[in-house]
């Protein structure tokens, strides 16, 4: 059974941290190196340094909306709360995170997004989740 997500197309709780990563990867240049060009240059230009931070502020945003959304669907871990959610979201889909595993340590990426989707879907949502009927609709 699927969910909306907003005006998203409709998606499973369980498939939406997968889902996560595409939108992040999809946002990603292949070998990640402006991100790293503009973390390393940040220190240096006040313009470089708010591009930065705004990239970062829209990484977060993205993964708290997710986290809200998996929450008002009952899908997350007992006790786990959607800023945990979100922090975990948000930790995993870090570009430092893709660079190291893609590109020092030689993973396809496509065996990088399976591990991802993987790990998110563990962490965050219990194997008995049922999805629920009705879900909580929001702008």
């Amino acid at each position: 059974m699927s969910y909306r997500l907003s005006n998203a197309e409709a998606t499973p709780a369980r498939q939406a941290p997968r889902n996560s990563h595409q939108l992040c990867q999809s946002a990603r240049p292949p070998a990640d190196a402006p991100d790293r060009v503009v973390q390393a240059a940040a220190g240096l230009d006040a313009d470089i340094r708010a591009l930065a931070d705004d990239g970062r502020a829209q990484r977060i945003h993205g993964m708290r909306w997710l986290a809200q959304r998996l929450a008002d669907r009952g899908a997350l871990k007992p006790g786990m709360t959607a800023p945990e959610a979100a922090d975990i979201l948000w930790l995993l889909n870090d570009p430092g995170v893709y660079h190291r595993l893609v590109n020092e340590q030689h993973w396809p990426p496509d065996r990088y997004q399976d591990w991802l989707a993987d790990a998110l879907i563990s962490l965050l949502i219990p194997a008995s989740y049922q999805p629920k009927t009705d879900p909580p609709q929001h702008p």
